[in-house]
């Protein structure tokens, strides 16, 4: 464990200790808050929105955090950040169970647990990210277009095309983070990503008007 990890585990955890939540939560938000923030805004559904404030869910889910943390392993291969963040997706989707009445089986509650609730909304964020950062792995694909088109291609994917995209270019997480996010090989999560960004390729060479100089 890195130790910039270590020494947060650590604080927390005395926090905890002393009975202090307030200091707990809030080295949790200073490490991880605005990171986190941006993965609950791209899944909360979009019929939330107004309603629920994305600060308000991560508050909860760092009490969960805090509740789990003392069973967390120092030396586990699971990085502190992905470990919180799975806890984050549960909380996500205790979300929409009591905001949106969802039953506990039901599927699209299921699929939230991996993937963005909110495909349009997380493709129009994601074109906005692919667009502005040219010199991003993304640039080898995508060099420019108009936002919409791009928004578009993106809704097009398939879900786990799309999520594998948002998970490496949006949430910037490594390869490694991404395969245990989602609980596959890295390699696995390597190839699907490429394969994802040759997909986008093909939609956006489908479209009417689509430039050549688009797709390298």
């Amino acid at each position: 464990m890195p130790d910039n990890e270590r020494l947060l585990v650590e604080t927390v955890r005395s926090a905890i200790a002393a009975n202090d939540s307030n200091t707990a939560i809030s080295a949790l938000f200073e490490a991880y808050g605005e990171r986190l923030t941006k993965m609950i805004a791209i899944r909360l559904d979009p019929r939330l929105a107004g309603r629920i404030d994305p600060a308000d869910v991560l508050q909860d889910a760092f009490i969960d955090v805090i509740k789990k943390l003392p069973q967390y392993d120092l030396d586990c291969q699971i990085p502190l950040y992905i470990w919180m963040r799975t806890i984050v997706q549960e909380r996500i989707v205790a979300t929409h169970r009591r905001h949106l009445n969802t039953e506990k089986r039901d599927a699209r509650l299921e699929r939230d647990r991996v993937y963005a609730a909110n495909p349009d909304e997380s493709a129009w964020s994601l074109a906005q990210v692919l667009l502005s950062n040219d010199t991003s792995i993304s640039g080898r694909v995508i060099r420019a277009e108009q936002h919409d088109q791009l928004a578009t291609a993106l809704t097009c994917l398939e879900p786990i095309d799309h999520e594998i995209i948002l998970l490496r270019i949006f949430e910037n997480l490594t390869n490694l983070e991404v395969a245990q996010s989602l609980q596959i090989e890295t390699s696995a999560a390597s190839k699907r990503f490429l394969r994802a960004m040759d997909r986008l390729g093909e939609i956006l060479r489908s479209f009417p008007g689509c430039q050549s100089s688009l797709i390298v």
